[in-house]
């Protein structure tokens, strides 16, 4: 039984082939043939060739190359058994060239190959079968080309499309822009063009901001060309059509003020968002190109204003015109309409008025009394419009405050007086006044005169007066009987 189970376990052994059988030596693969260099063809690279081995190729685990400069590596005895790393690199047993990198372009360079076998043991080196074959100069340093010329920035909604003039042998264009108050950023504001692209589109971009925009050539892996000249641009949202306002009209103010007023409405006019007024010293019946607004200011109110006062110079003519606005969702105007103007296109602010001369005030029991000397220009109010400013113009102060409160005004008609109220006895309070007429409107005021209010000092009434009279005389008259008493006694 234990024979037959013997034979059994044999033959199972047998057909799946591992008896052991005598050990065989490896068999080598031979060295590679046909060993070749070339320039690469990116700057500081060369090219190696080869063939596999004539005997034994199956046995190749992977092959090595290594280099040195100039022509040293003419034959395999030149070649050092162990190469140091940085001049040495493997590759897989399939392939059949390698491009070595990293060399100093233009400079020669001789090359090796040799093979590792799957035991661990490896070739002699392979070189070229001669120099010219074995040897070969690295890539030359790519040439920087040249910039764009002709690069323009055209403005759009969000965004902006930049264009530019081609650059022969250009593989590409980098398009970048910036915020004209920030720097460049080569990752987060460019954009890459292709070879034959004479523009490119740079967004999403904010409306309203301006943006500066340059353009490189590249031509090969990361070989670029200094910046293009820059180009700014700001972008915008399609031309919107806003109506002008209508009926502009300018009224002489008081003292230096002139107040534009306008009509707006009908069609297309909820396009506006507000208006602005603009002005400059006479000089032309409108604005423009050459001849602009000296100051712009926006009006407040929004698009329901309609009128604004300026503050100008005394006794100066001026051109003011009014224009609506469109603005964008934070306020900021992107549209305008056209100016419009009063007819006469010009107006001026009006020459002072005389301010009076010799205001005195008089003390009261909580008021005071207040006069000044007539102004000639003022005339008579009797004619004028009801609500006109027409006659004298009084204001007080506590010595603490200020003129610029109106319960502590009172406009005089007809007179040259005038008594102020409810004040506070005790108290000092300064009074200035201005004339007012409908032709030359509010003057300076006068000189401040400054008055206390006081109750008057109450008088003694007659009857006491003799009441205390008599009463000293009979005290006198007790004092002189008592002291004829006391000289009887004694």
């Amino acid at each position: 039984m234990r024979t037959r189970r013997s034979l059994f376990v044999f033959g199972v052994l047998l057909a799946a082939g591992v008896l052991l059988t005598p050990e065989t030596a490896f068999a080598e693969a031979s060295v590679p043939q046909t060993v070749t260099a070339a320039t690469g063809s990116t700057p500081g690279t060369v090219d190696v060739t080869w063939e596999a081995p004539a005997t034994n190729p199956q046995n190749v685990s992977m092959y090595e190359i290594t280099w040195a400069k100039s022509t040293t590596l003419v034959g395999a005895t030149d070649v050092p058994s162990s190469p140091t790393p940085a001049m040495l690199n493997s590759v897989a047993s399939h392939l059949l060239k390698h491009t070595i990198s990293g060399l100093e372009a233009g400079e020669s360079y001789s090359v090796a190959v040799r093979v590792l076998s799957g035991d661990g043991s490896r070739t002699a080196w392979a070189v070229g079968a001669d120099a010219e074959a074995g040897v070969a100069t690295a890539g030359a340093a790519a040439t920087k080309p040249a910039a764009p010329m002709g690069v323009e920035a055209v403005s759009g909604d969000e965004m902006v499309t930049v264009k530019w003039e081609a650059v022969t042998g250009a593989t590409g264009y980098m398009v970048q822009w910036r915020p004209a108050s920030q720097d460049y950023s080569m990752t987060t504001r460019m954009v890459m063009a292709m070879a034959d692209a004479t523009m490119a589109e740079a967004k999403p971009l904010k409306n309203g901001m301006e943006y500066m925009f340059r353009v490189r050539t590249e031509m090969g892996d990361d070989n670029y060309s200094d910046s293009s000249a820059e180009v700014k641009q700001t972008p915008m949202a399609a031309a919107m059509s806003v109506p002008a306002p209508t009926n502009v009209k300018l009224e002489p103010g008081g003292r230096k003020m002139i107040t534009a007023k306008w009509d707006y409405g009908g069609v297309g006019t909820d396009t506006a968002t507000g208006f602005q007024i603009g002005w400059t010293e006479a000089a032309g019946t409108e604005f423009s190109d050459s001849l602009s607004p000296q100051r712009i200011v926006s009006v407040t109110g929004g698009r329901e204003a309609r009128s604004y006062t300026l503050e100008l110079k005394v006794n100066d003519e001026y051109l003011i015109a009014v224009r609506a606005v469109h603005g964008d969702a934070s306020g900021d105007p992107i549209a305008y309409s056209d100016w419009s103007y009063h007819p006469g296109a010009r107006q001026s602010t009006p020459a002072p008025a005389t301010k009076p001369n010799n205001v005195t005030v008089a003390s009261m029991d909580g008021e005071l009394m207040v006069t000044w000397d007539a102004v000639a220009s003022v005339g008579t109010c009797a004619d004028a419009a009801v609500g006109a400013r027409c006659g004298y113009l009084v204001e007080w102060r506590a010595a603490h405050q200020s003129f610029d409160n109106p319960d502590r005004q009172m406009t005089v008609r007809d007179k040259l007086s005038a008594t102020i109220p409810n004040l506070m006895n005790g108290t000092e309070y300064g009074v200035i006044v201005s004339s007012m007429n409908e032709k030359t409107r509010q003057s300076d005021p006068s000189i401040e005169a400054r008055q206390t209010p006081m109750m008057p000092t109450p008088a003694l009434p007659v009857f006491g007066v003799l009441a205390l009279g008599a009463g000293l005389v009979a005290a006198g008259r007790r004092r002189l009987r008592a002291q004829r008493q006391r000289q009887l006694k004694a």
